[in-house]
């Protein structure tokens, strides 16, 4: 009986040294499965200061790091920021859940998805930028990021998941691009210095409480001409009957005609044009300072003009370029609108939020 355990003890370690091998770095657990090819950060790491994943040395060789496990850094406060190259293609669930101590990280362009609780109460955390490979972001994945003051949302982004913003105190503005087609119940409930949302023009759902107790808005905008159809759980507890809503030409009559959208103070045309929700160019960031890019899709852009929500032009430029970088010098904060001219003469439109 000693002998065959013995010998089942040397068949496990056998397998596990050509199946598994483990590697401690600075706190850091590394797994690879297949010899060392690619490597994952595995459950129960921890750093102190800024990671950068993309140089990680080891025998005098870069780990090539593909994936990030299932809570691997959670709770590790001591962590301040990382640097996850595109050699990453998943974030597993609850990965940087309290990691209190982020304060910046860089998603790279390899993700096509946040998931579950990623970043949930990443109190430190000031901005996120999500790259456009990304499609879907999951439930609860930046809850509690009381820190988050600005959140930029790629024009891939088709999905936001149940509670996904939820009790971020610190955001001040949305812009949902045009791609989402769901936003989850909960998704921005108690975002209490939210003062402005902009509900992108292909969105046909959204959930109980999405916006509950944004006390502090002060404008909506849909840009879908076909309203929504919600329940009064959406605004719940935001005094709507004193918030102005705008929507896209033609739009106005059946919004004023649909429950809970025709209890707004009131309902304007936005800078009277309409929105074409297929080829909107991709404005990034967005919201921004006033200066961002325009991804024109290897389309060369004539031209770009900035109206303010009244159809006032503020800025105009010809560009003839291919992604043209902007910088509007001395705008105030707000809303405005942006119309970029083609060369093939297809004419888009975008808002853009200055903050």
């Amino acid at each position: 009986m000693k002998k065959f355990y013995i010998l089942t003890l040397i068949v496990l370690c056998q397998l596990r040294s050509y199946g598994q091998t483990d590697i401690a770095i600075n706190g850091v657990n590394y797994t690879t499965t297949d010899g060392g090819i690619s490597y994952s950060v595995s459950r129960f790491s921890c750093y102190v200061g800024a990671l950068n994943l993309g140089n990680i040395q080891y025998n005098n060789t870069t780990l090539n790091i593909t994936s990030i496990a299932e809570s691997a850094f959670n709770s590790c406060t001591s962590l301040t920021s990382i640097i996850i190259p595109n050699s990453v293609i998943t974030i597993g669930d609850y990965c940087f859940q309290a990691c209190s101590g982020l304060a910046s990280v860089t998603i790279p362009n390899s993700v096509t998805s946040i998931g579950r609780n990623v970043f949930d109460s990443c109190s430190g955390l000031t901005s996120v930028t999500i790259p456009n490979t990304v499609t879907s972001i999951g439930n609860y994945a930046f809850q509690s990021c009381t820190g988050l003051t600005s959140v930029a949302l790629s024009n891939s982004v088709t999905s936001i998941g149940f509670a996904a913003f939820e009790l971020c105190t610190g955001l001040t503005s949305v812009s949902i691009p045009n791609t989402v087609i769901s936003i989850g119940g909960y998704s921005f409930e108690g975002c209490s210095r939210l003062t402005s949302i902009s509900i992108g023009s292909s969105v046909t759902s959204i959930g109980n409480n999405a916006f509950a107790s944004c006390v502090a808005l002060t404008s909506v905008t849909c840009l879908n001409p076909i309203p929504v159809a919600i329940n009064a759980l959406v605004f719940m507890n935001v005094a709507i009957a004193n918030i102005p809503l705008t929507v896209p030409l033609g739009s106005t009559s059946t919004y004023r005609a649909t429950a809970i959208w025709q209890n707004f103070m009131s309902i304007n045309t936005l800078a009277n044009v309409t929105f074409d929700s297929k080829h909107n160019p991709n404005i990034y960031p967005n919201p921004n300072n006033g200066k961002f890019s325009i991804n024109s899709n290897k389309e060369l852009v004539n031209q770009i003009k900035i109206y303010s929500l009244d159809g006032k032009l503020i800025f105009a430029q010809n560009t003839n370029t291919v992604n043209p970088e902007i910088s509007l010098e001395s705008i105030s904060k707000g809303i405005y609108l942006a119309t970029v001219t083609l060369e093939n003469g297809l004419e888009t439109r975008s808002k853009i939020i200055i903050e």
